[in-house]
């Protein structure tokens, strides 16, 4: 078995709604596929733009609390002015700015890269 990527991450939500609105018009990503999927429930399916990696959010789970998604990890260009522009938005706690060292060439040598740390509930929908 030889595995591609990683398609469709699930983040669990209370409130699919609330929580589409949040990743669509305040963290910028596009909604891909909105559909109903059983009563009560839909399948809605967003990502950055032009990325491979999606987010479901869902309410089916009960093994994942809505809030309880930890340790995702973004990259951006630049931390601090996208940090600054969720705060002037009223959601500077969504991301927690840190660098990580990566190696990038597949030699052992790594440089800064800037990440985003999605933090715990980062919608808290």
């Amino acid at each position: 078995m030889a595995i591609k990527s990683f398609e469709i991450v699930p983040v669990p939500v209370s409130d699919q709604e609330r929580a589409k609105r949040f990743y669509r018009d305040v963290v910028g990503f596009e909604r891909l596929r909105e559909e109903p999927m059983a009563p009560g429930q839909k399948w809605i399916q967003l990502a950055p733009q032009g990325c491979s990696t999606t987010i479901a959010l869902v309410t089916w789970f009960d093994a994942m609390r809505p809030g309880g998604l930890q340790g995702v990890m973004l990259n951006v260009t630049d931390i601090d002015q996208d940090h600054a522009a969720l705060t002037q938005r009223g959601h500077g706690d969504a991301l927690q700015p840190s660098t990580t060292r990566t190696a990038t060439d597949g030699s052992c040598g790594s440089r800064p890269h800037p990440q985003a740390a999605i933090r715990r509930a980062v919608c808290r929908c």
